[in-house]
């Protein structure tokens, strides 16, 4: 009789341990869901406009989510027609720089003068970006 008291009190146990293995591996689970879940809330909350200006009447804006590390070009080439070299930007939608009549494409970054090339500007949450054909002075 006591041989069958601790063989059914071991079986117990086992079956209990068995059970929390299952709950750590089913919080596991949960926790990596969340944290997945989190990271793309994050990814979401960065925007930025992207505005592409040729004439006073002709412009084209986008508000765009970027994942952190985007640089500015990037976020042009992935959502525009875009022709470059060298992150030097010379089409944007068909419309390509005149160097004859000197007008270039430029950009800002939140209404200033960009002072980096676009392919080594990172892009920061709320940013303004704004693509301009113009003269360079």
């Amino acid at each position: 009789m006591k041989k069958w008291s601790v063989l059914i009190l071991a079986s117990f146990v086992l079956v209990g341990c068995q059970n929390n293995q299952d709950t750590d591996q089913s919080s596991s689970t949960s926790v990596s869901e969340t944290t997945q879940q989190s990271e793309t809330v994050s990814v979401e909350e960065n925007k930025a406009t992207v505005t592409v200006l040729v004439d006073q009447d002709k412009e084209d804006e986008k508000e765009l989510t970027f994942e952190e590390g985007t640089t500015a070009l990037e976020l042009l080439k992935a959502n525009f027609q875009v022709e470059e070299k060298d992150g030097f930007v010379s089409q944007i939608n068909g419309i390509a720089q005149d160097d004859k009549a000197g007008k270039y494409w430029l950009y800002y970054v939140n209404g200033e003068s960009a002072s980096v090339g676009a392919n080594d500007y990172e892009l920061k949450d709320e940013d303004q970006i704004e693509w301009h054909l113009e003269a360079m002075q």
